[in-house]
């Protein structure tokens, strides 16, 4: 640091970009050795030291040296790094500030350059998702963030087709994750997202099979509890049977991971079932899920035998609506 400062004292403007890198590297082994205020401090500095690099004229490099947008990719990870510590003060609304600056520096570096971008941007978006509220933050915030990343991803899907169909198809799930959770639930627009996104997995395994089973059959089963939540009984039923598919053959060969997803789409099922007057499936079905929640109760009582009263009092219930 002290002789690229030295270099830049002396004119060459060009260092002041290795100079604010080498601040983002200095700022982050701070914070790891618990000197928050300092790094905080070096953070700032390094930003202040990009913008005045960004602002540089052309007229002001040598002709062998490279254009500024060539440190946009460094500039976004001092933003980053200024995040993570003004996060660690729980700063939450400049953290935003700082991480909304690196995301739409890295949506254009990866507008430009997939591969280049790809993995800082979703490193970046997956800090705005994951940031808390700021005090006084407007009810929703997570909501907004979450759809800001939807957008960014349909734009660079719009750029480069099918090459973030992954990342687009994760960040839907998400939103509609989130949709599901708002207070009242957002079921139409969380069904437009499930649909968007199971879209997307559906293509994307036909080309992956293995890779996408798992993401594929969590997205039929929250397009299916979207359905359900519009009374759309029908259509929810079919996409439950497609999820539980995709379940059965996972769980067969990761059971440690798969059994309770599984056993949840069969407890639905059954009551599904029941609605249809489908009894003797229905108990079939209920029979199914109990063994399995059976099984997940040996390692969890407290989460597991409360799912397996319900399952019996249905069993019971069938049982009767059989002998009438």
């Amino acid at each position: 640091m002290a002789l690229y400062t030295t270099l830049v004292e002396h004119g060459r403007i060009f260092y002041r970009w290795f100079l604010a890198r080498a601040m983002t590297g200095l700022a982050a082994r701070q914070k790891r050795m618990g000197a928050g205020k300092s790094a905080l401090r070096t953070c700032q500095k390094s930003v202040a030291l990009f913008r005045v690099f960004m602002a540089t004229t052309e007229e002001e490099f040598l002709p062998s040296c490279p254009d500024v947008a060539c440190a946009r990719p460094d500039f976004a990870q001092a933003l980053l790094e200024q995040a993570r510590v003004q996060e660690s003060f729980s700063c939450h609304a400049a953290a935003r500030e700082s991480i909304m600056e690196a995301v739409a520096l890295l949506k254009d570096v990866t507008a430009d350059d997939p591969a280049e971008g790809r993995l800082p941007l979703t490193e970046a978006l997956a800090m705005l998702t994951a940031l808390p509220p700021a005090s006084g933050a407007p009810a929703g915030e997570a909501l907004t963030s979450l759809r800001h990343v939807v957008a960014i991803y349909h734009g660079l899907d719009g750029q480069h087709p099918h090459l973030f169909a992954p990342e687009l198809a994760q960040a839907l799930v998400a939103l509609c994750a989130a949709q599901l959770q708002a207070q009242p639930p957002l079921w139409s627009s969380a069904l437009d997202s499930a649909r968007e996104a199971t879209a997307l997995y559906t293509s994307l395994y036909e080309t992956g099979p293995e890779q996408y089973r798992a993401p594929l059959a969590d997205s039929q089963y929250r397009l299916f509890v979207c359905l359900n939540g519009l009374e759309q009984i029908d259509r929810a039923m079919e996409s439950l049977k497609l999820a539980l598919v995709q379940y059965r053959h996972l769980a067969a060969r990761r059971p440690q991971e798969f059994r309770a997803p599984l056993a949840r789409c069969l407890l639905d099922l059954a009551l599904y079932h029941v609605i249809y007057k489908q009894y003797e499936t229905a108990l079939q079905t209920a029979h199914e899920a109990s063994a399995l929640y059976t099984d997940l109760a040996q390692s969890d009582r407290e989460t597991y035998q409360p799912v397996l009263k319900e399952i019996r009092d249905l069993q019971a219930t069938i049982r009767k609506k059989l002998h009438r």
